[in-house]
């Protein structure tokens, strides 16, 4: 449920039990939010000011504060309220910077720590004192997962979790900055072959003359593949 409210009242006033609270009003909708961080600050565990406050967060459009929403649950959850997390996350998660995503993505997957997230200026619980109050079972040295946690590890994770369109664009990063990793290039051809996108791996394949031999022919087959499948489509025309 929703309700949608235009006229001016105390943001208290606004609240109830429904996950959503649309307010037409833009400096309305702000203080709203405003009065939703408090609530979280003072009360971490509230998931239901955690949730309204991520969706206000998404309707006023702003990065940061979507951020620093996501942020304080997953520090509010630690390691629990999985499915809770993955749903927000997907909800919002297209709102934030893609290295704030793959951050959390991270630490929904338990391959870091929520004290290791990006920092938020806006965060109501990522403060000295109140992120260990807060986290629930969650070790702090994650060193040893950080070194074992490659590139290629982690666009699995991305494609694992849905996130496709990011996880070819972080792979396209890497092959373009010269990263020769069979792994990482065989996973951005089965994402082109998946998705039947053409477009961009031949936007990608004209810097195949700088791979090595073994890479090159990774990249001919597949396009030997568009080539055949565009003959098919032809003579079918």
């Amino acid at each position: 449920m929703s309700q949608t409210l235009a006229t001016t009242y105390e943001p208290c006033f606004y609240i109830n039990h429904d996950l959503q609270v649309h307010i037409d009003d833009y400096t309305q909708a702000k203080i709203l939010a405003d009065h939703l961080s408090h609530r979280v600050s003072r009360h971490p565990q509230d998931l239901l000011s955690h949730v309204q406050r991520i969706h206000l967060a998404c309707r006023l459009q702003d990065s940061r504060i979507v951020y620093a929403a996501l942020l304080d649950l997953f520090i509010a959850l630690g390691e629990g309220g999985q499915d809770l997390r993955r749903r927000m996350l997907l909800i919002a998660g297209k709102r934030i910077s893609l290295h704030q995503r793959q951050a959390l993505i991270k630490v929904l997957l338990g391959k870091s720590s929520p004290a290791n997230l990006p920092l938020s200026a806006l965060s109501r619980l990522q403060q000295p004192g109140r992120i260990s109050a807060t986290l629930v079972g969650v070790g702090q040295n994650s060193s040893s997962k950080e070194k074992e946690y490659r590139l290629i590890d982690e666009a699995r994770d991305l494609i694992d979790f849905g996130q496709l369109e990011t996880a070819k664009q972080f792979l396209e990063e890497a092959v373009t900055h010269g990263n020769e990793d069979t792994a990482v290039h065989e996973e951005l051809l089965a994402l082109y072959k998946h998705s039947q996108n053409q477009a961009a791996f031949e936007a990608m394949y004209a810097q195949s003359t700088d791979f090595s031999p073994a890479l090159s022919t990774l990249w001919n087959q597949l396009k030997e593949h568009f080539d055949a499948a565009r003959e098919g489509n032809n003579r079918h025309d």
